[in-house]
């Protein structure tokens, strides 16, 4: 017992010795750098990902719209459909059916929305979308008449941004103007576009992707379903309008994103 005392004893002993005996060199620190340096992306047909309105780190697939490229673009403009609807002697309204899109190959649906992407790299650059529709015509017998009278309105919206919805306070509406609450007509003669989104004054997007959903109510944790109707876009058939049984009518929307210096 005793020489098991003794052991820790002179084992401890050497541990402090070469402890205390250690010499420490003095602490010293020197300075390096970091840098990168970013440029707009030139290429004209760079193409950008399209993410759920509200949820910056969901990117989707829409089943269907358009879109253009480069460095400031329309990730995604929707087609709008208003389903199959019985002939009536009196004006009608009818609301939209929302989209579909894919997420990691499911099926999902979402109210129609476009989307702005904005990598100028400009923080004085601005930019407006427009909308502009043609005449709904028949497609299935030419000769039916067309509905010249026929036409969409946008009634309601909700804007977001990837980057300003994240920031307290949201500062998504300080620099980005939709509509508003005032239902627009989306004209049908080919040429006088109506802007619906645009950045204001002495504001820009730079760097960010803003979004408008065509339903006030949208959140991103709201769930739809196939064929739901979206209220938030309405077709107007006025009783003067002859419609054919069986006819398909459709008309083209144009949109058109401009630069504005």
């Amino acid at each position: 017992m005793t020489k098991n005392k003794v052991a820790l004893v002179g084992l401890a002993s050497i541990v402090l010795s070469l402890v205390g005996g250690t010499n420490l060199a003095s602490a010293a620190s020197v300075p390096t750098k970091s840098d990168v340096i970013f440029e707009e992306d030139k290429d004209p047909n760079t193409i950008g990902e399209i993410i759920r309105p509200g949820i910056p780190s969901e990117v989707i697939e829409p089943d269907e719209g358009g879109h253009t490229t480069g460095s400031l673009r329309i990730n995604h403009v929707p087609n709008i459909h208003f389903g199959n609807q019985k002939i009536s002697t009196a004006s009608k309204e009818y609301n939209a059916i929302v989209e579909g899109y894919k997420k990691d190959g499911v099926a999902n649906y979402i109210p129609n929305f476009v989307q702005v992407a904005d990598a100028r790299g400009s923080m004085t650059a601005k930019w407006k979308l427009s909308v502009v529709g043609t005449i709904f015509s028949p497609t299935v017998k030419t000769d039916s008449p067309k509905l010249t009278n026929t036409h969409i309105t946008l009634n309601q919206e909700k804007i977001t941004n990837n980057v300003y919805d994240e920031l307290t306070p949201n500062t998504t509406l300080d620099r980005v103007a939709g509509f508003g609450t005032t239902a627009v007509k989306i004209n049908t003669d080919g040429t006088s576009g109506i802007d619906i989104l645009n950045v204001k004054a002495n504001q820009n997007t730079n760097s960010t992707i803003t979004s408008s959903v065509f339903n006030a109510n949208y959140t991103k944790d709201a769930t739809y379903t196939a064929d739901q109707e979206n209220t938030g876009i309405s077709l107007h058939v006025p009783a003067s309008d002859i419609k054919v049984d069986g006819e398909t009518y459709e008309a083209n929307l144009i949109w058109t994103l401009a630069d504005v210096i």
